[in-house]
């Protein structure tokens, strides 16, 4: 059987747009190594997609501002953790306990992040047979 990820992520790697060419770009960029970024510990994960919070004042709207004003100056490491356990972690909401409103307000208004989040959660389990289990759902994905 032939393996089917590099065709599955990079499908899903063009279907990740945003309107601004600079957030497509690198969301774009941070999907394509996604590979790569699976084998890194989940800290660093995050902060690869943190880098794409640096848009978020402009692309998400009225949604950062809470996010923003609640966690100052670690809003992009929250947010980017927020969407990364929105797209592996069953467990989100005891997580994110209050700010559950916030950080989904946040996807629902700017999904860009999220769709990276999918791919590299993906990354990891794509073409192989193993299941994680539940908890965690993907594969590398312990939080």
């Amino acid at each position: 059987m032939r393996d089917s990820r590099p065709d599955v992520l990079d499908t899903l790697v063009r279907e990740i747009d945003s309107p601004s060419p600079t957030a497509t770009r690198q969301a774009r960029e941070i999907a394509s190594n996604s590979p790569r970024l699976a084998q890194l510990p989940l800290e660093h994960r995050v902060e690869a997609l943190a880098g794409l919070m640096a848009s978020a004042n402009m692309l998400a709207g009225q949604a950062w501002q809470p996010i923003q004003q609640r966690r100052g100056p670690a809003a992009r490491s929250w947010a980017a953790e927020f969407y990364m356990r929105l797209a592996t972690d069953p467990a989100v909401s005891f997580w994110a306990n209050s700010s559950i409103t916030d950080g989904l307000a946040l996807a629902a208004a700017w999904p860009l992040p999220l769709r990276v989040a999918r791919c590299m959660g993906l990354a990891g389990s794509l073409g192989t047979a193993e299941l994680a289990g539940y908890p965690p759902l993907l594969k590398g994905w312990e939080w």
